[in-house]
């Protein structure tokens, strides 16, 4: 009829007063009732769509909820498990705000006048936030195995209609099939509240050819802020998977050969049930028959892969599928491990890191020459004989810039010999406890911050003309007593006024330069 239905899920609305738990993290089948009822629409006619779930939140001068990085997996986790087949993101990148001179278009509405970080994934800056890196478990997740997902259906226990969002105690999870394979789904978060982990869970699934048990012997624990999404009876490049106690998180070609990449979920003992008896080859696993099946185990916090029937598996530990990228095109793919934020580029990777001149990073399958322009490259022993390691090293830069204190609540920022050729960009960090912070140049308000908890950052890169001849200004105004936006805060973090009316704590700012190093890997 012209148009697709779209929803929307904010955790941390700051348009609503209070901290209650919100119902976005409870399973529910969303395609038959969406979020933010009533619907005014025919469901049956329109595929489920998120288009705006809240990866950060804009604050007010009243009303100022943190969203931690953490809570954005979950969301997302719980929302695909439901049922929707797209998600959209808002924001994935936060900005800055234009205006004219000293007039605001954000002005009289409470909201910054100038910065947009939004507590995004990517920052105002283009700084990236806790919560970047475990979302890109469930984007690889759907990019490369949607064509599975999407088809199937959402059930749900017996269980769910039971829970609310101030229960901490019941699992939440769903089912994706259709019947015979499909995908379980779980997490462990709650919005406003702290989640303990969950120990002794088992979770059967019957399906049209018998029950499948989660994990098949012995019970799980689902961690405080955890999430899994669990393959059954799925089949991955012609290898039936009968079921997996590790999550999917990729898959790609390279050189006509087949590669899944999984992660482990700390806490639970990951092992992959193949159907039947298969030969596996490969390091860092046990393998063993069970009823009549092929049980691949592995050893937690260590990468693995193996072959089944010329298709390669590569699982690694949670914080390795952090830091993991795929790179490269349609039967040229690679994956790349590194600390360091990979970005690419053509027919380079870019690595960009803060304050880090030596850059390690792994590359799945092994690449067997690597230069650098920029950077010297050395070559480490690998734990795989299918990855190979390098460190790319660059010479450390030394900023120049003079930040001076010129009271108590401010700064001046001096950098008239900075040289941005050297570097991707210089970070200023401020860690404070206030009402807020501002940035002026010029006489011109350039971005500010209504504090959160959240330490204020600003890059330097896009004002690096102007601060050739101009000084950066920083201000800082105390909390007051009675400010609105108190019971917003982390009770950690409200300070003791005592007898004062207002409180200001600025610690020691800190000044971190982000080097870019590009890299190609010759074929």
């Amino acid at each position: 009829k012209g148009s697709i239905p779209v929803m929307a899920g904010y955790a941390y609305p700051f348009w609503t007063a209070g901290n209650s738990p919100s119902p976005f993290y409870l399973f529910k089948n969303i395609h038959q009732k969406p979020d933010y009822l009533p619907v005014s629409y025919d469901v049956n006619l329109y595929p489920s769509l998120a288009a705006e779930l809240g990866t950060g939140m804009a604050v007010t001068y009243s009303r100022r909820p943190r969203v931690p990085g953490e809570s954005f997996l979950p969301l997302m986790v719980r929302t695909v498990g439901s049922g929707t087949n797209g998600l959209g993101f808002y924001m994935y990148h936060g900005g800055t705000t234009p205006s004219i001179g000293n007039y605001f278009f954000t002005e009289g509405s409470g909201l910054h006048n100038k910065s947009y970080d939004y507590q995004a994934p990517i920052g105002e800056f283009g700084n990236v936030s806790s919560g970047f890196y475990p979302l890109k478990r469930i984007n690889y997740f759907l990019k490369s195995y949607s064509h599975d997902l999407a088809p199937l259906y959402p059930i749900l226990p017996t269980t769910n209609d039971s829970i609310k969002a101030t229960n901490t105690k019941t699992l939440r999870y769903s089912v994706r099939s259709d019947g015979y394979k499909g995908y379980l789904f779980m997490h462990n978060f709650q919005d406003h509240l702290v989640m303990s982990d969950l120990q002794g869970l088992k979770i059967d699934i019957a399906t049209k050819s018998g029950v499948i048990s989660f994990p098949e012997t012995g019970t799980f624990t689902l961690k405080a802020g955890s999430s899994a999404i669990f393959p059954f009876h799925i089949n991955y490049d012609g290898v039936e998977i009968r079921l997996a106690t590790v999550q999917p998180f990729c898959s790609f070609t390279n050189k006509n050969k087949h590669y899944n990449v999984m992660t482990l979920v700390d806490g639970i003992a990951p092992e992959i049930v193949f159907k039947g008896k298969v030969k596996i080859n490969g390091s860092g696993i046990k393998t063993s028959i069970r009823k009549g099946n092929t049980v691949v185990s592995f050893t937690t916090q260590k990468r693995s892969d193996f072959q089944v029937n010329g298709i390669s598996f590569l699982v690694l530990p949670e914080n390795d599928t952090k830091n993991a990228y795929l790179i490269g095109n349609a039967n040229d793919e690679k994956l790349v491990i590194s600390k360091a934020l990979v970005l690419e580029n053509g027919e380079q990777i870019s690595f960009i890191s803060k304050n880090q001149e030596n850059i390690d990073f792994a590359i799945y399958p092994a690449s067997a020459n690597v230069s650098s322009m920029e950077g010297k490259i050395t070559k480490a022993k690998s734990p795989l004989k299918n990855s190979s390691e390098w460190r790319v090293s660059v010479p450390k830069v030394e900023t120049g810039i003079q930040l001076i204190q010129a009271d108590a609540s401010h700064f001046v920022l001096k950098s008239g010999s900075l040289d941005m050729s050297k570097v991707n960009d210089v970070f200023i960090t401020f860690d404070y406890r206030g009402d807020r912070g501002i940035c002026m140049m010029n006489g011109e308000l350039q971005t500010d911050d209504l504090y959160t908890s959240k330490p204020w950052t600003i890059g330097l890169k896009k004002y690096q003309e102007a601060l050739k001849t101009s000084n950066m200004y920083f201000h800082f105004l105390p909390m007051a007593k009675d400010a609105p936006y108190l019971s917003y805060l982390d009770k950690e973090v409200l300070p003791d006024f005592g007898d004062k009316k207002s409180f200001l704590e600025i610690k020691q700012p800190l000044i971190l330069v982000e080097y870019k190093v590009n890299v190609i890997l010759k074929k």
